[in-house]
Formats: C-alpha cells, structure tokens, sequence
C-alpha cells in the first residue's frame, strides 16, 4: 500500500535495507519492507493516528540509511532498544518523541510507545496496539482534522 508523502528520505535499496535487517537480527514481513523500499518512511500527508482511550498524534516514519538520525531506523533502533520490550522494532515516532514500534518477534502488530510512562527494565504498561499489521496501520491514518500542522 502507497501513501502520499509530504516530507520524504532519500531512496534506499534492498541490498541496504538486507543488510540493515541482518546487521539487527530483525524479520520484517514484506508490506513493511515494501514500504521502505517503494517510499523509505517520510512524513505522510495524512499522518494522525489514534490510540489507546482516544489519544491522537502524528506519525514521523524512520527510513534507511536517510543521512539524518533523527529519522534513521538503525539510529533509532540503537538508541530505543534496551528502553522498549525486547521484539519491540521502532518504524517512526510523533513529534512528541514516542514512537510506533512493530512486534516483529510477534504476529508484527503496530504498538504505540508512550515514553511517558516508560519504566525500567521495560515493560508492556505504556504500549497500546494501534493496528494489526503494517498495512492495518496505514489504512487508519488520517488528515489532521483541525487543519494544522502537527
């Protein structure tokens, strides 16, 4: 499934994406690795989402190899993975600093990291499911009804 996108990452290939995902031990099911190979994360048109008891935000996707950190998955795979549960794999984030992580050592559900309340060793209690496959969670975002940028 291809979304329109606002901000795009510079184009990656498979052979970066392979490497990234072995260089990780990460499994990816192919709408996932579809995803970044046709687009490579970005910030979407209509990028809101819902969670949880009607919590609302944006999403910002982490891409490979982009150049920048701030949306770059091995970068932000690094920084994330000993504060999210252990299967927990970050896709991208709001602009808040939370981040939408897929269970890849699971059935690859799209979870809601709220890093408000995250606690240490980490723990499930600030993860809510948002969609049940990657292509679920594309399908639920939306325009940002207020018509501002988020």
């Amino acid at each position: 499934m291809k979304i329109e996108i606002d901000v795009p990452n510079r184009a990656t290939s498979d052979e970066k994406l392979s490497s990234l995902m072995k260089g990780i031990g990460v499994d990816l099911l192919e709408p996932y690795r579809d995803f970044l190979l046709e687009q490579n994360g970005g910030v979407p048109v209509n990028g809101i989402f819902y969670y949880g008891d009607g919590g609302s935000s944006g999403v910002i996707f982490f891409g490979v190899d982009t150049g920048e950190n701030y949306n770059d998955l091995k970068w932000n795979y690094e920084v994330y993975k000993d504060r999210i549960p252990k299967g927990f794999f970050p896709i991208g984030n709001d602009p808040g600093g939370n981040l939408i992580c897929i269970d890849v050592k699971g059935d690859q559900s799209v979870y809601f990291w709220d890093h408000e309340r995250e606690e240490q060793p980490p723990s499930r209690s600030n993860i809510y499911k948002i969609a049940d496959s990657f292509e679920g969670f594309l399908a639920l975002l939306k325009p940002d009804e207020d018509g501002e940028d988020w």
